[in-house]
């Protein structure tokens, strides 16, 4: 299964037209078959971490600013960059995850490698998880 897929949650009645963004709908189906998601839009065009890179319209919700703290929180603790722990947060996941990947420059894609060394405990991917209610 592949569809549109990152650490923040879209906003409800957000649109992304002609792509679909996976919903819970399709996260609870990928688990419950053992589905793996092929994730696009993984690192939102490195809106994460390039401050001249705006989040989408769809991604202001009302947990956005909550999700982000935390992601910067867990960043930090892990001496990480906010891009790796998306990744990583996303190879953790439940339901299995593979985040596609690209990069305009060698030190993009370096970072993005990193991310597989990158380890999350339960207690920080709950935390990711729960972030926003």
């Amino acid at each position: 299964m592949q569809q549109r897929h990152t650490y923040l949650r879209p906003k409800p009645g957000a649109s992304f037209s002609p792509q679909l963004e996976a919903n819970a709908d399709l996260l609870d189906y990928c688990r419950n078959r053992k589905v793996t998601l092929l994730a696009y839009s993984a690192l939102l065009s490195g809106a994460y971490t390039r401050p001249e890179r705006a989040f989408g319209a769809q991604y202001q919700g009302a947990d956005t600013e909550a999700r982000l703290s935390v992601l910067r929180q867990v960043a930090a603790e892990k001496g990480a960059s906010p891009n790796q722990i998306v990744l990583a947060w996303m190879l953790h996941s439940n339901p299995q995850v593979l985040p596609l990947i690209a990069a305009s420059t060698a030190e993009q894609m370096d970072e993005n490698i990193q991310a597989l060394e990158i380890s999350l405990s339960a207690e920080e991917m709950a935390r990711m998880d729960q972030a926003g209610g």
